[in-house]
């Protein structure tokens, strides 16, 4: 029964750093791209992270990142394909702010963007040459960019790609941001990079949501770790399907 409260918890915490951390052992250094203000850093304690380093380029946000998070690492930088310098939209919610401006088709009308700002956008090659040079090893990658997911792995050489452990990447098959990635593009480009998809908190109606891609040479000879993940997204999946049966059975019998 132990085994199936801690699926449990790892599920319902809705961060997919935390089905990381049920499946495996490693405990190995976490890069969160997009950090916003820290909010993740009680859980990612909890889990055991202890080498956390947090990247928010709005300065606004920075300043209390840099407050929340200390004595962690914050850098100032949004992660690009390049090197330079960016206008990025700054949303009302001060949450989903973006390099691109929310889409038509985004499901969320009242979302809206109401401030452009100029950002520091630097490559990931970049930034482990410089800033992060004595980063040593494997990491764990957490791209929460709002849309520019796929510019920031188009920043990455194949050297620095086969560091990756595990890169968590919001994804949606709706687009919310006019010109950002699509589902299918970040899936590609992973996939060309040996990384395969594992878990994913897609949902609808907007498909939008984290989903956890580990790379092929870190599976290999893991085969019990595999399998709790295994058991996670049963888990899951089985979660999902009971919470699609009691929607449907509400429409049937009850009047809202």
């Amino acid at each position: 029964m132990i085994i199936f409260k801690k699926l449990r918890n790892a599920k319902n915490s809705g961060n997919m750093l935390a089905c990381f951390a049920y499946s495996f052992p490693d405990r190995i250094p976490v890069l969160h791209i997009g950090a916003h203000i820290g909010q993740e850093l009680q859980l990612y304690r909890l889990l055991g992270f202890e080498n956390r380093i947090w990247f928010e380029p709005v300065p606004k946000f920075f300043s209390l990142l840099e407050a929340n998070v200390a004595p962690d690492l914050a850098l100032p930088f949004a992660l690009w394909s390049k090197n330079g310098f960016l206008k990025m939209n700054i949303a009302a919610d001060d949450v989903s702010s973006s390099i691109f401006d929310f889409s038509v088709l985004n499901p969320f009308p009242d979302m809206r963007m109401v401030d452009l700002i100029e950002i520091e956008a630097r490559s990931l090659d970049s930034i482990l040459e410089n800033e992060l040079s004595a980063l040593r090893g494997n990491f764990i990658l957490i791209l929460d960019t709002q849309g520019s997911e796929l510019e920031c792995l188009m920043g990455i050489s194949e050297k620095n790609f086969r560091r990756i452990a595990a890169c968590i990447v919001e994804t949606s098959k709706i687009p919310l941001y006019e010109g950002g990635a699509s589902r299918n593009q970040i899936q590609k480009i992973l996939e060309s990079h040996n990384f395969r998809g594992v878990m994913s908190l897609s949902r609808k109606p907007t498909y939008h949501g984290d989903e956890l891609f580990l790379a092929d040479y870190f599976l290999k000879g893991r085969g019990w770790n595999t399998l709790k993940l295994f058991l996670l997204r049963l888990v899951s999946k089985y979660s999902l399907l009971r919470y699609f049966f009691q929607q449907s059975i509400r429409k049937l019998f009850f009047v809202d």
